[in-house]
């Protein structure tokens, strides 16, 4: 039988045939808690992100109605100042509106100062029968009411008396001029209108323009009988665009 070796030795370990299992169990028992402890971390790291988000949300949301609220209340604002505005607009207009019928005004009463002055105290140039005024103020449509106002200035000791005739001068159809007489407007057949005063007289009617007939002036032509039978022709101006004023005005 050989000898051996001085430097080879023999070890005896004892035989323990579950080690090796425990082993690996504990192996993978490490895994498995490694494992869930990432998940943990991972689960918590994740769940304050989630708080962090719904946080941020919440404020974003708050922000949000905020801003909404904000609008709201601008969008309000806006509306009450072009209530505002518009209602500044209006009252401007009307105010403008009130001044101008006080100028209006005025100045009628400066007219008629002038007229019962001149009756009153005339002067050499104002004596005589006069066409004081001339005025037509719409009604509907077409048809107008016209008014007349004859005066006989220092001369009125008597009374004086005869026709005052009418005549519209304008264009009709394709532009071509026309006169039609103020008796052709109201449907009668006198060739004009009848006065008789010893101051001043009014004479008032209604009349009806013709669909395509466009005045442009008012020929007045009085004719006063007697012995000292006077003629007056006097022209004015027609002006559609002042309803409820003077459409009539003294042509220069």
């Amino acid at each position: 039988m050989p000898s051996k070796s001085p430097q080879e030795r023999m070890i005896v370990v004892p035989y323990r045939p579950g080690l090796k299992l425990r082993q690996r169990l504990t192996a993978w028992l490490a895994v498995l808690i490694g494992m869930a402890g990432g998940f943990v971390i991972g689960a918590a790291a994740f769940y304050l992100r989630y708080q962090e988000f719904t946080e941020e949300h919440e404020k974003m949301r708050i922000a949000l109605e905020e801003s909404q609220a904000q609008e709201a209340l601008l969008r309000q604002q806006v509306t009450n100042y072009e209530r505002g505005r518009a209602i500044d607009q209006q009252a401007a207009l009307d105010v403008q509106k009130t001044i101008m019928d006080l100028h209006e005004t005025i100045a009628r009463l400066k007219e008629d100062t002038t007229f019962y002055k001149n009756i009153l105290a005339p002067s050499e140039q104002n004596k005589g029968l006069k066409v004081q005024r001339w005025e037509v103020e719409p009604i509907r449509d077409r048809r107008y009411r016209y008014k007349l106002v004859l005066a006989q200035i220092a001369e009125n000791k008597n009374f004086v008396e005869g026709i005052a005739a009418v005549n519209f001068i304008g264009t009709k159809g394709r532009g071509e001029q026309e006169i039609i007489p103020l008796r052709d407007m109201t449907g009668t057949r006198d060739l004009g209108v009848r006065f008789k005063f010893r101051y001043f007289q009014e004479l008032t009617g209604e009349l009806l323009l013709p669909d395509d007939f466009r005045p442009d002036k008012v020929q007045v032509v009085v004719q006063s009988k007697g012995r000292n039978a006077t003629k007056l022709e006097q022209t004015f101006l027609w002006k559609l665009e002042e309803p409820k004023t003077d459409v009539g005005k003294e042509e220069a």
